[in-house]
């Protein structure tokens, strides 16, 4: 992996476990933490046996490729962000910064987009922009059950 996504990486996942801790430990559900620590766990394992995660390495290829995971990466947190405010109509920190906190994963397939395959030109650049969007957006998909009422 790229040392600059490692870091962010890196740095994404230690946040999210010190604010899962923080609120399983406040409200008392302690399987909840569990759960949460093996899934990260899982997640980790998965990314080191792919990507060598948290070992960096240089990528090969154009200069682009950076701007375009940036482009890509703040459209996704645009999507986060729609979603928290169409769903939610009072603000609370903690349920408005968790999926900020899990959208590096939520990123991962559109950064293995990005660095299979030649972008070069602005259509391509956009259309890897509406897809982060819409992974952003459809967070709670991946991450969160939904419950019957």
């Amino acid at each position: 992996m790229d040392p600059f996504l490692t870091n962010i990486l890196l740095l994404v996942i230690t946040l999210y476990l010190l604010y899962i801790s923080i609120k399983t430990i406040r409200e008392k559900k302690l399987k909840e933490l569990l759960g949460q620590v093996i899934l990260v766990c899982f997640i980790v394992v998965v990314l080191n046996i792919f990507t060598g995660f948290p070992n960096t390495r240089e990528s090969f290829g154009t200069g682009n490729v950076e701007f375009i995971v940036i482009y890509a990466f703040i459209a996704m947190l645009l999507g986060i962000v729609s979603n928290y405010f169409y769903f939610n109509h009072k603000f609370c920190f903690y349920t408005f910064i968790r999926p900020i906190l899990v959208s590096p994963m939520v990123f991962i397939p559109v950064l293995g987009v990005i660095t299979s395959s030649s972008v070069d030109t602005k259509v391509q650049i956009l259309s890897i922009c509406l897809v982060a969007f819409q992974n952003g957006f459809f967070w709670r998909s991946i991450f969160e059950k939904e419950t019957s009422k």
